[in-house]
């Protein structure tokens, strides 16, 4: 099938929601996708067998109800749903699905229809929490819902059609209602993350490669410079410096190629784009006794090298715990740590009449694409919490301080 626009048929009221077909060759492929070798592997044992075998697993009845993928914007869940359907020779056609609100909820019986009689076909519900937030956190109109039994239902319909595979995505997991995460929606369930060093590496490789690049760009340091960014501003980076290369011309008859120096100075001007500021706050603001100075020093060495303090088998503190009188500094050291090269500083004030005590996923959310970021939460009731809340979920222990 060719790459063009399609839509579905309109309905009563002639709306129709347009979409654009990929075809297989023009989708990228898992060799276009930097890093997340985990993440390829794990389809590839999946949806890859049962694009191979169909007949086979419609033999067996073989049902597969779809993949969710979730995590940060910009850590390229939409590439990888794409990649997929290039890898193994599908056509591909995404859906936001904030366009199925209201009477667009019935096309998407029309686009799944449209996609069993074009396989192999990949789909991709974009925004899912758009259709499937958790009571509560959605506008109450009966929309949402509306698009949410259709969706499934398609996923019903194409559960043992192997030749149909349905992607959904979000950024914001947390937003989701738990009954539609649950077995029997979805199939498996992908976290896709910001990349690490290795990942950020092989990114640079994958959109260089084939590019004239300068010899004695230092693939392995732009990684480390690329801390914190995602596989989409790394993209854009190395976009940015082709483009200014063309645009530089240079001498007629010269080679145009991308340099180190333009690749580090965009990789510096994005690094904190787009992330909440940080003051220039240092340890000259904040009068400490020597030994807990010490202490805050070493906590924000290993928040600029984590990978280094792991490499001497240093797990770095998931949090640290800062208690003392009001007017002592807590706030301050907080923001001294985040003026460290790489973290953003959140403020975020905790409402102690909370009955859950939980963060308000609408600050923690920017935390989580700002990271590594500080995030300082400010509350008088610490001490009215149980031994357990001063626990970090998924590390060790939170680092307690007591100030003033």
């Amino acid at each position: 099938m060719d790459s063009d626009r399609s839509s579905a048929p309109p309905g009563e009221s002639g709306r129709r929601i347009d979409f654009h077909v990929l075809s297989p060759r023009d989708c990228p492929t898992f060799a276009d996708v930097g890093g997340m070798a985990a993440l390829k592997r794990r389809i590839a044992d999946t949806i890859g067998v049962l694009l191979a075998y169909p007949g086979e697993a419609v033999e067996l009845r073989v049902a597969f109800n779809g993949v969710l993928l979730h995590g940060p914007r910009g850590s390229g869940k939409s590439f990888i749903a794409r990649a997929t359907a290039g890898e193994f020779g599908c056509s591909f056609i995404s859906v936001s699905c904030a366009e199925l609100l209201g009477e667009g909820s019935a096309d998407v019986g029309r686009i799944i229809d449209f996609s069993r009689a074009n396989t192999p076909m990949v789909v991709l519900f974009d925004e899912f929490d758009a259709v499937a937030a958790r009571r509560g956190r959605s506008s109450g109109s009966g929309r949402e819902r509306r698009a949410l039994e259709h969706l499934l239902r398609g996923l019903e319909q194409v559960s043992q059609q192997p030749d149909v595979l349905v992607f959904a995505a979000t950024d914001h997991f947390e937003l989701l209602d738990p009954t539609v995460v649950q077995a029997g929606h979805f199939d498996l369930l992908l976290r896709v993350d910001h990349p690490d060093a290795t990942d950020r590496a092989e990114i640079f490789q994958t959109h260089l490669r084939g590019r004239p690049a300068a010899p004695d760009v230092d693939i392995d340091e732009l990684a480390r410079l690329s801390e914190s960014l995602s596989a989409a501003r790394i993209a854009g980076i190395v976009n940015r410096c082709a483009l200014d290369a063309l645009a530089s011309g240079g001498p007629v008859g010269s080679t145009l190629r991308i340099t180190r120096q333009a690749l580090e100075d965009a990789i510096r001007a994005g690094v904190g784009r787009e992330r909440p500021p940080v003051n220039d706050w240092t340890w000259d603001n904040v009068i400490l006794p020597e030994g807990t100075r010490s202490e805050l020093r070493e906590l924000q060495r290993l928040i600029e090298d984590p990978d280094r303090a792991r490499g001497f088998g240093i797990e770095p503190p998931r949090g640290a715990l800062l208690h003392g009188p009001p007017g002592t500094g807590k706030t301050m050291i907080a923001r001294v740590l985040a003026a460290a090269p790489t973290p953003a500083f959140i403020p975020l004030r905790v409402r102690t009449s909370s009955p859950s005590g939980s963060a308000n996923p609408s600050r923690t959310s920017p935390a989580s694409s700002s990271a590594p970021a500080i995030i300082a939460r400010r509350s008088s009731s610490w001490a009215k919490s149980t031994p357990s809340s001063r626990r970090t979920p998924g590390g060790p222990p939170a680092t307690r301080r007591s100030i003033g």
